[in-house]
């Protein structure tokens, strides 16, 4: 079986982390990562979705204000917005490049627009200053970029994350950069970073979390290889059965997310090691990503890269002219793990207003990730480009 992704477990580093740790690693990091994406400040927490939480209340954000989103990302944002009683506003996303559009955002601004949140969705990029810059001034509202996909992204050179008002990244395992959990904020206001820093959780995890994330992480690898995740897969095709798959694996991936403890110098050691190789994985995931492009163009309809942007391949996403779903089965009868609809993103708005947002629905509706990661081979890459082609090339 080929899967659709392969976290990099470097254990070694991980047990080197957890035996030099110390009390300065932190803010070792956040120096290193201020430094890598062009920024004056970092500020490192528990999880992304804790970093931006922070972020938006060092905005000084209220309830009732309104955060502009798009309509294509992951469900938990506009959910955690929910829960701190601000208001997610949807907007549609550019057709080919997956990412908000900025006609939209201007026509969804209003009085109590305070925040704008554009997402780097699968590690694609644009400079959000420059195409909202104006907007966001004149509704006096921040722009906070989503870059939790977009570590080791570059736009003419510079790190994503640069081109806005503050940036969060995510660091939990399947990200391109990881440290087993973590999120990451830049930005360039020294007073605003006082007050992120001010507003993150500080109580120290357990004892147990790390080695115990890790192992999870470890055992999935392994899963990867056995039928059982074969046989795992083919009962997604069953709704009764795919509903209890996908609720429990949400439930584990919710639980496995820290959100009211501090980061640990664990991580930030470990974290700065996979610093130093983030580039070399990236251009190893672009090269075969590159390969399976090629071999089915104009089969497949992937997401555009804007002008002088270098992703970081965060996943290996594009359009069919069909449903997918069939093609998702047939290929799992070949032993290639595919995903579509919400195994990869979500579309958030309600049903009643999906009209409003025709190119997000199309991208859901038509979209298949497929298998990409750092340490796929080229024997793999080639199979899953034929097995693509037999399906759909008449």
């Amino acid at each position: 079986m080929i899967p659709r992704r392969r976290t990099a477990i470097d254990a070694w580093s991980f047990l080197q982390s957890a035996w030099r740790q110390s009390v300065d690693d932190i803010g070792v990091f956040e120096a290193a990562f201020a430094a890598q994406t062009g920024c004056a400040h970092a500020v490192a927490g528990c999880s992304g979705r804790t970093t931006l939480v922070a972020t938006l209340q060092a905005c000084g954000l209220q309830p009732g204000d309104e955060v502009i989103v798009p309509a294509l990302t992951l469900l938990d944002l506009p959910e955690l917005l929910q829960r701190h009683s601000w208001v997610p506003v949807f907007v549609d996303v550019d057709r080919d490049t997956y990412l908000m559009d900025p006609v939209a955002v201007r026509q969804a601004v209003t009085s109590r627009t305070r925040a704008i949140l554009p997402t780097d969705l699968f590690g694609n990029t644009v400079n959000w200053i420059a195409l909202l810059g104006r907007d966001a001034r004149a509704a006096g509202a921040t722009i906070i970029e989503d870059a939790a996909h977009a570590a080791g992204t570059k736009l003419n050179g510079e790190q994503a994350g640069c081109h806005c008002d503050v940036a969060f990244f995510s660091l939990e395992t399947i990200k391109t950069l990881h440290a087993f959990g973590g999120g990451v904020v830049v930005t360039n206001d020294a007073p605003l970073a006082r007050r992120i820093r001010a507003a993150l959780p500080n109580d120290a995890p357990s004892p147990s979390r790390l080695p115990a994330k890790f192992l999870r992480n470890v055992v999935e690898n392994v899963g990867f290889r056995t039928p059982a995740y074969a046989v795992a897969l083919a009962a997604l095709d069953t709704p009764a059965l795919k509903s209890v798959i996908l609720g429990a694996y949400e439930h584990v991936r919710q639980g496995s997310v820290a959100t009211a403890t501090a980061w640990t110098p664990w991580q930030a050691r470990f974290a700065r090691g996979q610093m130093a190789v983030l580039d070399e994985r990236i251009a190893k995931q672009r090269r075969v990503a590159q390969r399976i492009m090629d071999g089915l163009a104009g089969v497949v309809t992937f997401q555009r890269e804007p002008p002088g942007v270098v992703s970081n391949r965060y996943f290996l996403v594009g359009t069919i002219a069909g449903s997918p779903v069939e093609l998702r089965r047939n290929l799992l009868r070949s032993g290639i793990d595919v995903g579509v609809g919400a195994e990869i993103v979500d579309f958030c708005p309600p049903a009643t207003t999906a009209a409003k947002f025709p190119n997000a629905q199309h991208i859901y509706d038509h979209m298949i990730q497929l298998p990409l990661f750092a340490s796929l081979t080229d024997d793999a890459a080639d199979r899953i480009v034929a097995a693509i082609r037999r399906r759909l090339v008449t």
